[in-house]
């Protein structure tokens, strides 16, 4: 996989980016697109962004507010390191159980997702993220704010219950 250098004009934590399209790249078209509705048949596609809870990101907005020596400065709020599709759909099904059966089991190929984005022009956003591992340190964070954020498998295991408890996953056989 290859690594995007911070700074490009990929997406990142904070919004999309300049110089990209405005546009959600996993957005597709008003479709549900998540994991756990299985909406990308049975594959998922190569792409590793770092993560953080909401809760987290609050709490170190709060330490950098409420730090004299945090005047100035920029944190990255991020869980822990990437994590791959692949690697949260085995979370999912291993911690979510039956909630989990739709949540796709392989890494779709390249190509297919560049040849679909040809024809299906909701996966166009996606092509360029394809294989981008979206790697940040919170090393800065947690030395001078004495930031702990929760777990990135809490994290992904806590939103996916979020999603299934308020309805926003079609979780029906």
């Amino acid at each position: 996989m290859e690594t995007a250098p911070m700074g490009t004009k990929r997406p990142s934590a904070g919004g999309w980016g300049r110089g990209s399209s405005s546009r959600n790249p996993f957005d597709l078209g008003g479709k549900r697109n998540d994991l756990a509705c299985g909406s990308l048949a049975a594959w998922h596609f190569r792409y590793k962004p770092s993560s953080a809870c909401g809760r987290d990101v609050a709490d170190l907005h709060l330490k950098a507010m409420t730090n004299p020596e945090a005047g100035g400065q920029r944190f990255i709020a991020v869980a822990g390191s990437a994590v791959s599709m692949g690697e949260v759909a085995k979370i999912l099904r291993a911690r979510l159980g039956d909630a989990a059966r739709k949540v796709p089991r392989f890494d779709g190929p390249d190509w297919f997702f560049r040849l679909a984005a040809k024809v299906m022009p909701q996966f166009k956003g996606m092509v360029p993220q394809l294989g981008i591992v979206r790697n940040a340190s919170n090393a800065k964070a947690k030395r001078m704010l004495h930031w702990s954020p929760r777990p990135t498998e809490e994290v992904i295991v806590a939103t996916a219950e979020s999603l299934l408890a308020f309805g926003l996953v079609k979780n029906k056989r």
